[in-house]
């Protein structure tokens, strides 16, 4: 007969042993007082021992309800908040390492399987997540500013509702106020700038087919004809006018070319709803020169990763490593190529 084993328990958190051990040792620190509330005066020597002994298998207890699933309840469903003084101090949630700054306040919710929502109350928090593709997502709120986590390295920084980002590695999603922007390794967003200035920059779409204003003959009353007017009398022809020299026809008008950064960013917001079109855009824009071409074949060959066109996804990072070389997702592209080659390399089921 074979022996079966202990049923298997997920690894808890450090923030959730350190509460386990702070109610351990608040239950042990209460045990003494309240034998000693409860027991008779009289009462011999033991009941204390018996009181104490009582208490510590409550603590027990207590231990193993706080430790063992429950009902299929896995560690991280209850929010948990991070409090630094004057050091800072390197927590791990799910599959990322949170590096919070002295003097900063957070609150930690959600599950890898479902999804992370993190809450920067005040200061500044380093995040290094690991690439989302088809994982649950990871999301930094800070006042009204949502970081959505592509796969990266970023730091986030709160004062009062303003908010800063900071990408090192990789590639986030900002959104605020409505508007959402694709920051890549380098750069940084700051929700000082004014928004304002980009809503009144862009263009005004009307509907053409809005006719109810039009103005109609109807509103002026019924047309009447006008009264006849009289012939003017006879004008003498002019003299013979010498035609004008020919005039050379003008250069054909050609359209201007879309800015690099206005096609990317349109490319960025495609990824959501029609990866596919994105995909094309990416690749269009790829085919220029410049950091923008950059970002965009980088971006064509994680997309088609995501999307499971592992071929298309290696010959895109491969081509960006040749073509730039010296790139900001230089690095991206050259592990991009490593795990396509070593999923290609891998033997079959």
């Amino acid at each position: 007969m074979s022996r079966i084993g202990p049923p298997p328990v997920d690894a808890l958190p450090d923030i959730t042993w350190a509460r386990v051990e702070r109610d351990l040792w608040a239950a042990l620190d209460r045990a003494p007082v309240e034998a000693a509330a409860a027991a008779p005066i009289a009462a011999p020597r033991t009941w204390p021992r018996v009181a104490v002994a009582g208490a510590l298998i409550a603590a027990a207890a207590l231990v193993a309800f706080l430790v063992w699933p429950r009902d299929g309840a896995q560690h991280g469903d209850l929010p948990s908040r991070v409090a630094t003084g004057p050091a800072p101090t390197t927590v791990s949630f799910g599959d990322a390492e949170i590096t919070v700054a002295p003097q900063s306040t957070m609150v930690l919710a959600g599950t890898p399987a479902r999804g992370v929502d993190i809450v920067l109350e005040a200061g500044s928090a380093t995040f290094a997540v690991a690439p989302r593709h088809h994982r649950p997502p990871f999301v930094v709120h800070a006042g009204a500013v949502d970081v959505r986590v592509v796969g990266t390295r970023f730091t986030v920084t709160r004062s009062g509702d303003s908010a800063r980002v900071e990408v090192a590695e990789g590639a986030v999603e900002v959104v605020a106020h409505g508007h959402r922007e694709h920051l890549l390794a380098g750069s940084s967003w700051d929700s000082s700038r004014g928004w304002e200035a980009a809503i009144r920059s862009s263009a005004t779409i009307t509907d053409p087919d809005d006719v109810a204003a039009a103005r109609t003959l109807a509103d002026d009353g019924p047309v009447t004809a006008p009264p006849p007017v009289a012939a003017p009398p006879p004008v003498a022809a002019p003299p013979p006018v010498a035609a004008p020299p020919p005039v050379a026809a003008p250069p054909p008008v050609t359209a201007p070319e879309p800015d690099p950064r206005t096609a990317y960013e349109a490319a960025a917001t495609l990824e959501p709803t029609d990866p596919t079109a994105a995909l094309a855009a990416y690749r269009q824009l790829a085919r220029g020169r410049g950091p923008w071409a950059a970002n965009a074949l980088y971006a064509a060959a994680r997309l088609a990763d995501q999307e499971g066109d592992a071929a298309l996804a290696l010959t895109l990072a491969s081509q960006y490593g040749e073509r730039f070389r010296d790139g900001a997702n230089a690095g991206d592209a050259a592990r991009l190529v490593t795990h396509l080659e070593g999923a290609a390399d891998a033997p079959r089921p």
